[in-house]
């Protein structure tokens, strides 16, 4: 009776479902974790025979951030720290559970999990784009004006509640799945060419900024590695995408190029559509590199506080709110604004030592894809090295569970690249 409990299939269909969940609320995915983790215990404990428990090196880089919470504690504000303890689970948790469950982990698991990520993206961004011409469509049906809030940024969003540069990030690594499958293969070709349009889209309108710069880094990572062996069509057609997609989009989409690029570089001193930042009060907002060059002035000035080991849980976003204060910046203190970048959080928060430990898990993670020649695991890292130079990933939620558990499939699964989705 337990021997049929135990199935790879109810294993991959868990993982599926962790997935899915990613985008929404965090108590779906927190509950199918659970679930996981419940089974993957059961399915150890039955397997155990098979298993080496003594963990890899990998698996100890892997989990080194979590151990350097909990060190953390010590110094750090208790109800602060443990929030973040347990919110930082799936640091520790996926590691663990796939490489216990390596010799199970198949390339039809790792391309079946890749797949529902497809599948999640196109069927996520879908429901956007319907929800945003519903909108419009309560507000002016014949589309004599245009609402152009319904279709980028928070307002397209937040129907998932999902902040754009996460699900930007959601998005990015579906689009590296689906191009590399595209470069690889012959098969299917114009339908991957209209998932990449379509995802491509998406990510513009996002109106994440940091959505976009990585979704032109992993293209160029691509090329990089697959363009030697196009053929001339695939080539042209490459070409023409890159060129004239991103021109439409910032021709006939004027609040995506107003947040791209106007307000990015501080080309106009008032702004139609710049709502974000200050609650639709004031199009004058600047939502340029200046404020982030404060932040993190403040940011480096609470980490020298304690070069070593920072300020800890809890005490470094009090001294973060002082020095807004002391910047007359009273509306980052008010909304307790974190660094917006996670180098400079770890820095904040962890010293130097927590620097090191941040910077250790990606250059190591970063060094194993490149050894092994996993194209998709260096797209991920490259999403998440990038996104971490403007938000604080490993702080929320959904960046520490799409990190986590990505980063673990590609170390754990099968190292044979695959292309073929």
């Amino acid at each position: 009776m337990i021997e049929k409990l135990i199935n790879s299939n109810i294993l991959n269909v868990l993982l599926c479902i962790v997935v899915i969940t990613i985008p929404l609320k965090s108590t779906f995915n927190s509950i199918f974790i659970i679930l996981l983790l419940l089974y993957s215990i059961f399915f150890i404990c039955v397997k155990h025979k098979e298993i080496v428990f003594k963990p890899s090196k990998e698996v100890l880089i892997l989990i080194l951030p979590y151990i350097f919470i909990l060190i953390q504690g010590f110094y750090s504000e208790w109800n602060s720290f443990s929030k973040n303890m347990i919110r930082s689970l799936p640091i520790i948790i996926f590691p663990l559970i796939f490489f216990y469950l390596k010799p199970w982990l198949k390339i039809a698991t790792r391309k079946l999990v890749l797949k529902t990520l497809i599948f999640s993206a196109i069927g996520y961004s879908l429901f956007l784009l319907i929800f945003a011409f519903y909108r419009q469509i309560q507000y002016k049906p014949d589309f004599s004006i245009i609402n152009w809030y319904f279709f980028t940024y928070y307002d397209f969003t937040e129907v998932l509640d999902v902040h754009p540069s996460y699900l930007g990030m959601f998005l990015c690594l579906s689009f590296a799945v689906i191009l590399n499958t595209f470069l690889s293969s012959k098969k299917k070709a114009f339908k991957n060419i209209l998932l990449l349009s379509f995802l491509g889209l998406i990510i513009f309108l996002s109106g994440s900024r940091i959505a976009l710069v990585c979704l032109i880094l992993i293209i160029l990572n691509l090329l990089f590695f697959k363009m030697k062996n196009l053929n001339n069509n695939k080539k042209i057609t490459l070409v023409l995408l890159i060129i004239a997609f991103p021109v439409l989009i910032l021709n006939f989409v004027p609040i995506v190029k107003e947040r791209m690029i106007d307000m990015t570089f501080g080309l106009k001193n008032t702004y139609q559509y710049a709502k974000y930042g200050d609650k639709g009060k004031d199009n004058n907002y600047n939502g340029g590199l200046t404020p982030r060059f404060l932040i993190w002035s403040c940011a480096i000035d609470v980490g020298n506080r304690n070069y070593f080991l920072g300020s800890g849980f809890g005490t470094t976003q009090k001294y973060l709110n002082s020095c807004y204060l002391s910047k007359n910046l009273e509306s980052f203190a008010e909304q307790n604004y974190q660094t917006h970048n996670q180098y400079f959080s770890n820095y904040a928060r962890g010293g130097f030592l927590g620097l090191f430990v941040l910077l250790i898990l990606y250059f190591y993670s970063l060094v194993f894809s490149l050894k092994r020649k996993q194209i998709l695991h260096l797209s991920l890292l490259i999403i998440i090295i990038v996104a971490s130079l403007t938000e604080n990933i490993l702080n929320r939620q959904f960046g520490i569970v799409f990190f986590a558990f990505f980063n673990s499939l590609f170390f754990f699964s099968s190292n044979k690249i695959t292309h073929e989705i």
